[in-house]
C-alpha cells in the first residue's frame, strides 16, 4: 500500500505549527505587556490610579491591558493597542460597557463616560 505523508508547514506538522504561533503570540504579548507597564507607569490611562500587579480580579486597583481592538485581530499585541486599565475602568468598559476609549495607546486615547470626554 502506499504511505500517507502528514501535510505539513514549512517542515512542521499542522499541530507544531499551531504550536509554534501559540507560542510565539503569547511572547509578543507578554513583552507588548511589559512596554505598556513602563510607558504607562502602571497607572490607569482613564483616571490615573496606580494599579498593581496580581491582584485579585474584583479589587479596583488591579492592573489589567486593554486591548483598543480585540486579541483575536490580527497584529493586536503591540504597544499602540493595548493599554493599562486599573480594575474600576475595564469593568466599566466591558462589564457595564459605559466607558468608551477611541485612538491609539502610543499616542493619546479619548475616553468618554456619561457624557464626559477626556483625553490620557
Amino acid at each position: 500500500g502506499s504511505v500517507t505523508l502528514p501535510r505539513t508547514i514549512n517542515g512542521l506538522s499542522r499541530r507544531q505549527e499551531a504550536t509554534k504561533k501559540s507560542r510565539k503570540k503569547v511572547a509578543d504579548r507578554r513583552t507588548a505587556y511589559w512596554l505598556v507597564d513602563v510607558r504607562d507607569k502602571g497607572c490607569c490611562r482613564a483616571c490615573g490610579v496606580q494599579t498593581t500587579a496580581g491582584r485579585s480580579l474584583g479589587d479596583p486597583k488591579r492592573r489589567d491591558h486593554h486591548h483598543l481592538r480585540g486579541r483575536q485581530m490580527k497584529d493586536s499585541e503591540t504597544t499602540g493597542n493595548i493599554l493599562t486599565l486599573c480594575g474600576k475602568c475595564h469593568d466599566l468598559r466591558h462589564v457595564e460597557r459605559t466607558l468608551v476609549i477611541t485612538g491609539n495607546a502610543d499616542s493619546v486615547c479619548e475616553f468618554s463616560l456619561d457624557g464626559k470626554v477626556w483625553h490620557g
